[in-house]
Order: C-alpha cells, then structure tokens, then sequence
C-alpha cells in the first residue's frame, strides 16, 4: 500500500469514513459553473461590433443582447452571439438542480462507483455548450 493510500485510510478512519474511494462529486458544482461560464467568455470575446463602434459591453450584457436580438436580419456572427449566450443562461438555470442531485446523492450515501453517470453529465454539459455555440 502507498504512502497516499494509507494516510487516505488513516484519516478516513479517524473521520469515520470507511470507503478509501474519494468522493469528487462536489467538485462537480463548481465545474458546471466553470463550464457555463465559459459560455460566456466565448461570447464576450467574439461579439460582433455594434455599427463600428466597441462591441460588447459589460455595463448593459442583457441590452446588447437585446440590442442583437431585435435586430431582423443578423450575421452569422450575432447569431453564433446569442446561441453562446443562451447555452451560458441554460447552464446557469440548470445548476441549481444539479447541485441539489449531487447533494441529494451524497445525503442518500449513494456509492462513489454511480460517479460515471457524473463524468457523463459533465460531458454531456460541456458538448451542449460547445455545440450551442
């Protein structure tokens, strides 16, 4: 046994964990959050520019949005826009639910093994955002 195996035992032990597996899950909540807001960055890096002028601008982001978004006829690039800044507001409506399945999962000591259904969530929520875009 390694050197990190025992003390992972030894302080499980003294904590009363018994399971030597390490419970990540909640690492989860902050990716997801990382993840959406990349989103964002995305967007905000990319947008177009506004009749020549600076393009977006984070003193009104829902006006220049909105701004966009009334517009009859977009480029391709106010279109690609408002599709990363939709997959951001999607993952930032979502997280709340998520959070709560993966503390209701860590409440219900559901074994550390279902974290595959994790990795795939967290794929899952990496390709919508990036398929959005």
């Amino acid at each position: 046994m390694s050197f990190v195996d025992n003390l992972v035992k030894q302080v499980g032990s003294t904590l009363g964990i018994t399971s030597t597996t390490p419970n990540i899950s909640f690492f989860a909540i902050p990716a997801v959050w990382v993840i959406s807001i990349l989103c964002h960055f995305y967007a905000a890096a990319n947008a177009p520019t506004k009749d020549g002028n600076k393009g977006f601008s984070n003193a009104s982001p829902r006006g220049y949005l909105a701004s966009i978004q009334r517009k009859e006829k977009k480029s391709p690039a106010e279109e690609r826009f408002i599709r990363a800044e939709a997959a951001q507001q999607n993952g930032f409506e979502n997280l709340p639910f998520f959070a709560a399945a993966i503390i209701a999962g860590n409440v219900a000591k559901l074994p550390v093994s279902n974290g595959a259904g994790l990795d795939m969530s967290l794929f899952n929520r990496t390709e919508f955002g990036r398929t959005w875009e």
